[in-house]
């Protein structure tokens, strides 16, 4: 079974009809009523310095930047300020039930690439421990508060790394290889970042990964690269579509 034919048998069908299964009928539209739509395109605090985040039951702190969002910076601001689906997707990622894992489609072994980070590096501090290497790429201006993030969550990534090696395996992982006591936890010590544009740059040919992490409205493959917060005249995309995070992987189900 190839890793899409398992994804297909594991997730609900689409849905195409915003509509579909709801029980209670959308209120009839109404000019003088409608609430103007919100300007914060689903940012969690886009006027703090500093934002708390809630991640596979470990409290992580979060800087950004508030000047850049709101300043006219060519090629996007969107990046600066951490979105509100950002630690949802990082709590499923930190599942210890999540079918990524529990499937064998990742583990300890895994490259994740992952585009588009801004200046969050929360699904990397999600996914860590249970991973061999993420790979955390954006334009260069988000570089130093991702560093910084990073740097500050490191003890906080110590000890979810600790929560994650004293969980009981599951049946299906207890013929992998188990870390021996006198080994350190896995912890985020292999979380890195490059500078990476999905509009100009190519990831270098030798290079693979077991899964890409990218918003859904970027398309993986086909030229395009990685480098996030683009914002759009129209509303942003990444803040209408974010909620449909997409994990690609390539490597196939055994």
């Amino acid at each position: 079974m190839t890793c899409a034919e398992l994804l297909e048998s594991l997730l609900e069908p689409e849905i195409e009809d915003a509509d579909e299964g709801s029980i209670i009928p959308p209120p009839p539209f109404s000019l003088s009523h409608t609430p103007l739509p919100s300007s914060d395109l689903g940012f969690v605090d886009p006027r703090a310095r500093t934002v708390e985040a809630r991640v596979g039951g470990v409290d992580y702190t979060i800087h950004q930047s508030p000047g850049v969002l709101s300043s006219d910076r060519a090629g996007g601001t969107t990046g600066a300020v951490l979105w509100k689906i950002s630690p949802v997707f990082a709590d499923w990622l930190a599942s210890p039930t999540n079918f990524l894992f529990s499937t064998s489609l990742l583990d300890r072994a895994s490259t994740i690439l992952e585009l588009g980070c801004g200046i969050s590096p929360l699904n990397a501090l999600a996914l860590a421990p249970r991973v061999a290497t993420h790979l955390l790429t954006d334009q260069a201006y988000v570089q130093r508060l991702v560093q910084l993030n990073i740097d500050t969550n490191s003890t906080a990534a110590a000890a979810a790394a600790v929560t994650v090696a004293s969980t009981p395996r599951s049946a299906s992982r207890r013929k992998s290889k188990l870390t021996s006591p006198q080994q350190p936890p896995h912890n985020a010590a292999r979380v890195s970042f490059e500078t990476l544009d999905w509009e100009t740059d190519q990831l270098p040919p030798r290079r693979s990964y077991d899964a890409v992490l990218a918003p859904a409205s970027r398309r993986v493959g086909g030229g395009s690269g990685g480098g996030g917060g683009r914002r759009r005249g129209d509303g942003d995309e990444r803040g209408q579509e974010a909620a449909a995070e997409l994990v690609h992987c390539r490597a196939a189900a055994a």
